[in-house]
């Protein structure tokens, strides 16, 4: 019985091959305009490189604007959250209401391990990004670091949210 390879479900590795591979391309950089396209030169719309190209950068748009969405919801939410807490936090219903502390600890170190994996997921998008624009000659990639400074950022500052919620239950509750 002959077993058939199938198809690789990553077709980024696959097309990378025939000439940079991402980290030959970011020696190479775009911030070099040395090896630019020329004026009149054209990408054709059926080169596999140009088209992965507009699906990462379309990906990267996605995440930008996902990322953004989350992080508004996460603050609003735990800015409510945490005004309801104090503003009825009393000796009658003290028993309760600071278990919300909790929730908020799991659900701030819930959402950074979420964002400590989007980093390496940006990370890998730039080496392609970079790759791609330099086989393909283009002058630019979107500026991903944008978005890992994001990411890092507000990672730790959910962590620090996370542990100050803890920290509030520890002296409230126990």
């Amino acid at each position: 019985m002959s077993e058939k390879a199938g198809p690789s479900h990553s077709w980024l590795p696959r097309a990378f091959l025939p000439q940079y591979s991402p980290p030959e391309a970011v020696k190479l950089s775009t911030t070099n305009p040395g090896g630019w396209a020329a004026r009149g030169e054209k990408v054709e719309d059926d080169e596999i490189l140009w088209r992965q190209y507009v699906i990462l950068v379309d990906l990267y748009r996605y995440y930008i604007d996902l990322i953004w969405k989350v992080s508004i919801w996460y603050y609003s939410a735990v800015g409510l959250s945490l005004t309801y807490l104090l503003g009825h936090l009393n000796a009658g219903n003290h028993r309760y209401l600071p278990f919300l502390l909790l929730f908020l600890f799991a659900l701030s170190c819930g959402m950074a391990l979420i964002f400590s994996q989007v980093i390496s997921y940006v990370d890998q998008m730039e080496g392609w990004l970079e790759h791609i624009a330099v086989s393909l000659r283009l002058p630019g990639r979107p500026h991903v670091e944008f978005i890992l400074w994001f990411c890092r950022f507000t990672g730790g500052t959910l962590f620090l949210i996370g542990f100050s919620c803890l920290g509030l239950f520890a002296y409230l509750y126990l």
